[in-house]
């Protein structure tokens, strides 16, 4: 077995705007015996309305992409399209250019069903070369525009913990209040990309968690 990772990127296509794609098939296709090489995939979403199950939610299901679309399709129900979302409302969005807001699609839904039904961006499976690894899309098309959405696949045999560090992050002064850890101002990333350089890491993965004696916060 290869001892160094291997990663396969991957450039998708949906035709429908809610699509499940065994990307684990497109992984075959790519290098045929990939599963056989590797224990271990991780399996990484560019995307914040797309998606994995992690590999239990998805064993409990039976890999069944009917149930699974049935699965989404509940939450979808709860966060139907085109309902009043301050998200999808182009002229409040600040952050967005006005040839972005001419482009940027409405799909507040598709946050929300990503976050309700528990989707990942990383996930890690074990691998099983029958099995199929479902990428699922939620905002795979913009009107008649089909977008163009991309996943890295990670082979490997073994990980292990090289640092593990505690980061402060400060709040706002109101009990109820947000914070993008991307925010250069808050420094998160810059941290993270120094830390990578420092000890030479070519491949891997960040986990961020809460403190276990912090309530009432979701990350």
């Amino acid at each position: 077995m290869p001892t160094e990772p291997t990663d396969i990127r991957l450039t998708l296509q949906p035709e429908s705007r809610v699509e499940l794609i065994d990307v684990a098939e497109s992984v075959k296709e790519k290098e045929e015996h990939f599963f056989d090489n590797y224990r271990k995939s991780a399996y990484a979403s560019h995307h914040t309305t797309a998606g994995f199950f992690e590999q239990s939610f998805a064993r409990r299901l039976k890999h069944d992409p009917v149930a699974l679309e049935k699965y989404v399709g509940s939450f979808k129900k709860l966060f139907p399209p085109d309902a009043d979302y301050r998200h999808d409302q182009m002229e409040l969005r600040d952050e967005l250019s006005e040839a972005q807001k001419l482009v940027e699609p409405k799909n507040a839904d598709s946050h929300l069903t990503y976050i309700g039904a528990g989707l990942e961006n990383c996930v890690t499976y074990l691998n099983d070369r029958k099995a199929p690894v479902y990428f699922v899309d939620l905002d795979g098309t913009n009107g008649e525009m089909r977008r163009t959405r991309k996943t890295t696949v990670i082979g490997f045999n073994e990980e292990s913990v090289v640092e593990q560090r505690t980061l402060t992050i400060p709040m706002g002064s109101h009990p109820i209040g947000s914070v993008n850890l991307w925010d250069p101002r808050v420094g998160v990333l810059q941290q993270l990309e120094e830390q990578i350089k420092e000890l030479g890491l070519e491949k891997g993965r960040i986990s961020l968690s809460l403190s276990p004696n912090l309530q009432l916060i979701l990350l």
